[in-house]
């Protein structure tokens, strides 16, 4: 009884299935992209990559900004009275939100691979 382990035939279909999963790697899109979008009354008044690090103004809102670091953004400083947009930290992830209500300024990730119809974020 001393039959191989493996056939002519086995090592054939182990080649076609690692060479059709190594097309679906090379041929699958990358993480598309997230950025942030920045709304003032409900209108986007900036969209922020969140590839570059970056600090901004927004236009609309005279004391507020924003800081965008490490995929991350959030607001760094505002005139509002409570500064509870502040102490909401970074967010990252599509579809978080952060919101300034006083000055009516709204923070929104976008974009990349978990953009899809989310209901909703836990952490």
């Amino acid at each position: 009884m001393n039959r191989p382990l493996f056939k002519k035939a086995d090592f054939i279909l182990i080649a076609a299935v690692l060479l059709v999963a190594a097309a679906l790697f090379l041929l699958v899109p990358k993480e598309r992209g997230r950025y942030a979008e920045v709304y003032v009354n409900g209108k986007v008044v900036a969209t922020l990559d969140l590839t570059k690090n970056t600090t901004a103004s927004v236009t609309g809102a005279p004391s507020v900004t924003i800081e965008v670091k490490d995929g991350a953004a959030a607001f760094v400083a505002s005139d509002c009275p409570d500064k509870v947009c502040i102490h909401t930290g970074f967010v990252s992830v599509s579809g978080q939100t952060a919101v300034c209500l006083p000055n009516r300024v709204q923070l929104r990730i976008k974009g990349g691979d978990d953009d899809v119809n989310l209901d909703a974020v836990v952490y």
